[in-house]
């Protein structure tokens, strides 16, 4: 998908829900100043077309339970100490409003054809 953000910046995004290469899932910003990864690691499906690159250098994740067993962990703990200490939940319920948002208009765009703003979807 192409969104245009408010200040005029581009973003693409893809997304799929299967690689036979193995379980892929990370995120990828360019920009002036450079680009940066975060997912990327030496068990990530993807291969350089030089033939003289040896990445990556381990076997793909199998799929998102061996991926993300770290992460899950990590969110149950987060949850746990947030209820302990009724510190303040770092993402809102606003943040989920606004990202069920831009997919319903990005689903809406995709099924019309059309460009959908995030504000038709709001309502």
């Amino acid at each position: 998908m192409l969104l245009t953000l408010d200040d005029g910046t581009l973003v693409t995004m893809q997304g799929s829900r299967y690689n036979g290469a193995g379980y892929d899932v990370r995120l990828e910003a360019a920009g002036t100043a450079g680009t940066v990864v975060a997912g990327l690691s030496d068990k990530t499906p993807v291969r350089s077309a030089e033939p003289d690159v040896a990445f990556p250098a381990d076997a793909p994740w199998a799929g998102f339970l061996e991926r993300f067993a770290d992460a899950y962990v990590a969110e149950l703990v987060a949850f746990i100490e947030v209820v302990r200490s009724g510190a303040a939940v770092v993402c809102t319920p606003r943040d989920a409003l606004e990202a069920l948002y831009a997919a319903e208009a990005a689903d809406r765009s995709r099924r019309e054809g059309r460009t959908v703003r995030i504000a038709e979807v709001r309502g």
